[in-house]
């Protein structure tokens, strides 16, 4: 019996056509209201997740996606994207993409586990725009998450950097800086009573999160979350 064919590939356009198809009103003014800007269909993440996985790993695809500037082709880009290839060149070209934090964050889940995640994350936390450091201390926080094989003290050094900035930062930074305090005291055991020092220092990080009900996490609060979580899984 002749083995069957594998699935034709999905074109850009046919995709495109299909978040139109399922765009709705009510998701593009929620999207809006959290700062996405540019062109949007105002597809569900439901949808997105569940495309995603009929399409597949295609990162021809993802990147064809991606430049399209559109926020529902730009999170599914990310999806379907294959990080293991990805180049610093390549990564810097899909930041030029990033013109809101929600783009940040999307882009930082594939270059955190790519093998440019820290030379990325160290460049672009360095960079003066306000959503180039966010993306880059995303970057981080995705990168010590999973567990990254990262050096205690240029993190230690990372931890003074956010004390030393954060007050002078943007206000997208500002955030991203408090979630890699959290990340770092939170995965890092090695790091906790430091982070936990320095964020009593700094106080409230203050971050303006507009027509919405976003919070800005408490620092120590969540540090001790994570920490409690991972000491019950080790009993």
């Amino acid at each position: 019996m002749p083995a069957r064919p594998p699935p034709a590939r999905m074109t850009l356009p046919a995709v495109m056509a299909s978040l139109e198809a399922v765009g709705t009103a009510q998701n593009v003014e929620t999207y809006r209201r959290h700062g996405v800007t540019g062109p949007i269909f105002g597809a569900s993440f439901a949808f997105l997740n569940g495309f995603a996985k009929k399409i597949g790993r295609d990162h021809e695809l993802a990147t064809a996606l991606w430049v399209t500037g559109n926020f529902d082709a730009m999170h599914l880009a990310v999806m379907i994207a294959d990080p293991s290839g990805l180049t610093d060149d390549e990564a810097d070209r899909w930041l030029e993409g990033v013109v809101y934090h929600a783009a940040a964050g999307a882009l930082c889940g594939v270059v955190g586990r790519s093998p440019v995640g820290l030379s990325r994350a160290k460049a672009w936390i360095e960079h003066p725009a306000d959503l180039t450091r966010n993306t880059g201390y995303d970057t981080l926080v995705v990168l010590v998450k999973e567990g990254a094989d990262l050096d205690a003290a240029w993190l230690a050094g990372v931890v003074a950097k956010i004390e030393a900035e954060v007050g002078t930062s943007g206000n997208r930074a500002r955030y991203a800086m408090n979630q890699a305090l959290i990340a770092i005291g939170g995965y890092r055991a090695d790091l906790r009573d430091v982070v936990i020092a320095t964020a009593r220092r700094i106080g409230t990080i203050e971050v303006d999160h507009g027509d919405t009900w976003c919070l800005t996490p408490d620092i120590v609060p969540y540090i001790e979350k994570i920490a409690a979580r991972a000491a019950r899984k080790t009993r």
